[in-house]
């Protein structure tokens, strides 16, 4: 079994996280109950504050005086006149932020869309970041330092050298051994990989189960195929990912009850379920809007306090909303469906058409034998699927399937234009990330391919 007694250490050793978490979870118990109304006049009130102390800064002082923006707002509304902040601006100007006073270390992005990017980050910011975490978990039952096992990227990006590697893994470990937790690999690329995380599940005996949606996943996949037996003792499961399709949190349910996180590297959580009658499987979610201020677009600006606030930034993610508040600002999320370049343009007898990624993989994934199905584009306005099936279930057949499904749900594509490719392994993006979409180049050239 994991670690030691959870409650022994909240009163000793993790009693100021402790705190902090229940001091948050009592905050947004009491926020969240409050009136669209309020929630707005609360932040106007709070990005004022921020953009006062942001423009102060290097960077934002250059953004400032290039697009002639106001010293604040009178209304939300006014933010719709604002140009949106991309990551590609702040490479441009890369050596102003680096220049911002007080940073201690950085938030340093996977480069799943494109290079890297080091955010500055303050001394207090972690316990800030953790406290936000728990002020939601808490109204679903869980505690800081309950028994987790965690699906992640284990080593970071200084696991460059040898030293790196050995330093990267010291540093799990602790992490490790602080949080009462056990880390995986965030990429579970096999069935193979799969059964064994299972194997070390049940030996453990966790209380819940968070990370990377793509390998929880797949332990569900495989803990369904194999029996759906001893792992009574998770009571939730987590998925933290830019992806999370109603179909994977129902998949999920299999576990434990669903709380899904929907956050970015660079932001922290900014949304997650909470406890109401109305979800279902983890959905809808409701953003986190004492520190996180969303509009339309994906477009964020943080409220916390942070070294270097994010104002008005573009997330890239493709989030369908299910409320507003007054001004524009979305309070609840019904899907989050990855990056907004996930759309793949398919040639069909009408011209060409754009179809989402994560459509044309639910319509494969939904076939049973499948445990997960990938969406890259071709140059000829086509498809290739990365399938990763089950040894029991004959590809053949999974690709008859398929091309009933396409012909039922797309027969205006044009045939030949979309094949199947056969894995052996879910195909990785940065830090083993789930991509829904991927890079045609990815996929094995040696992969068998079946026309549907």
């Amino acid at each position: 079994m994991l670690g030691y007694p959870a409650q022994l250490m909240r009163a000793t050793l993790g009693r100021k996280r402790a705190q902090a978490a229940s001091t948050a979870a009592l905050q947004w118990s009491q926020d969240a109950k409050l009136d669209p109304e309020a929630i707005a006049d609360s932040q106007l009130r709070r990005f004022n504050q921020q953009w006062e102390y942001a423009s102060t800064l290097p960077f934002y002082r250059f953004w400032k005086q290039h697009h002639d923006l106001p010293d604040r707002i009178s209304t939300l509304e006014e933010l719709d006149q604002w140009p949106v902040l991309e990551k590609d601006h702040l490479r441009e100007h890369e050596d102003l932020v680096q220049a911002t006073p007080g940073a201690t270390a950085v938030y340093r992005t996977s480069g799943s869309t494109g290079k890297p990017f080091a955010f500055p980050r303050g001394a207090a910011e972690l316990m800030d970041g953790y406290a936000r975490t728990w002020a939601y978990r808490q109204a679903h039952g869980l505690k800081p330092f309950d028994a987790f096992v965690l699906t992640a990227n284990t080593l970071g990006h200084q696991a460059h050298t040898r030293k790196g590697y050995v330093e990267a893994r010291v540093k799990r470990m602790a992490k490790d051994i602080a949080g009462n937790s056990w880390t995986f690999p965030g990429l579970i690329a096999s069935p193979d990989q799969a059964d064994a995380a299972l194997a070390t599940i049940r030996r453990l005996r966790p209380r819940y189960l968070v990370g990377y949606t793509s390998a929880l996943v797949m332990i569900a996949e495989r803990y369904l195929n194999t029996g759906a037996k001893g792992l009574e003792f998770i009571t939730h499961v987590i998925p933290s990912s830019e992806t999370v399709t109603p179909a994977d949190a129902e998949l999920l349910s299999n576990l434990g009850t669903v709380v899904v996180e929907y956050g970015a590297i660079e932001a922290g959580v900014i949304a997650a379920t909470m406890p109401q009658p109305q979800v279902q499987h983890g959905w809808p979610i409701q953003v986190l809007w004492p520190w996180i201020m969303l509009r339309e677009g994906s477009v964020l600006s943080t409220l916390s306090k942070r070294v270097f606030p994010l104002i008005h930034y573009s997330l890239g993610d493709d989030l369908s909303a299910s409320k507003y508040g007054p001004g524009g600002t979305i309070l609840e999320l019904s899907a989050v469906q990855g990056r907004t370049r996930d759309v793949i343009r398919l040639a069909t007898t009408n011209g060409p058409e754009d179809i989402r990624a994560c459509e044309l993989s639910m319509l494969v994934r939904n076939i049973d034998g499948v445990l997960s199905a990938q969406v890259a584009p071709t140059a000829d306005e086509g498809a290739d699927i990365a399938v990763v099936c089950s040894k029991d279930h004959p590809s053949n057949k999974i690709a008859a399937q398929a091309k009933k499904a396409m012909q039922i749900h797309h027969p205006e594509v044009v045939p030949g234009r979309v094949r199947l490719r056969f894995v052996e392994e879910f195909v990785p993006l940065a830090r083993g990330k789930r991509g829904v979409a991927i890079d045609a180049a990815r996929i094995p050239t040696d992969a068998p391919a079946e026309e549907i």
